[in-house]
């Protein structure tokens, strides 16, 4: 699968584990900025495989290059809002799909597309063991 990830260019823990994951799961992912695993591509060469890339993943936290937006023509794009905040940190961003980590369905009604993003960890903090670890049930 090929993905597009506008990334910030700081450390984001949600970020790195999401380019963790879907590089080592033989994903080709073309980051907008080398932090948080991903390696990133001049503009040029990252919109020209935005254009038939299968997702676009919508980063947040400082720094994304959100101007991007607005030359891409591909729909699929996805955002994934890690913030600390239950409210979204970017609520203007279009896409077909928006993930919260911080989760209220109570401020989201049954009509948008907002789902909940369930929390993973870094390779680094299993051992090397690699992929997601999950969470024990409570």
């Amino acid at each position: 699968m090929k993905i597009v990830y506008l990334n910030t260019p700081i450390y984001d823990y949600l970020t790195a584990t999401l380019i963790e994951g879907l590089t080592q799961n033989g994903n080709e992912v073309y980051c907008a900025e080398n932090s948080n695993y991903g390696v990133s591509f001049p503009e040029k060469e990252l919109l020209k495989q935005a254009e038939n890339a299968d997702i676009i993943i919508i980063g947040s936290n400082q720094g994304v290059k959100y101007n991007l937006l607005d030359k891409i023509i591909n729909p699929q794009k996805v955002y994934v809002d890690g913030s600390d905040f239950q409210i979204l940190e970017n609520p203007e961003i279009s896409a077909r799909l928006i993930f919260k980590r911080e989760y209220n369905s109570r401020l989201y009604g049954p009509n948008k597309t907002v789902y909940p993003l369930p929390f993973g960890a870094e390779k680094r903090f299993s051992g090397g063991g690699g992929g997601v670890v999950p969470l024990p049930e409570i």
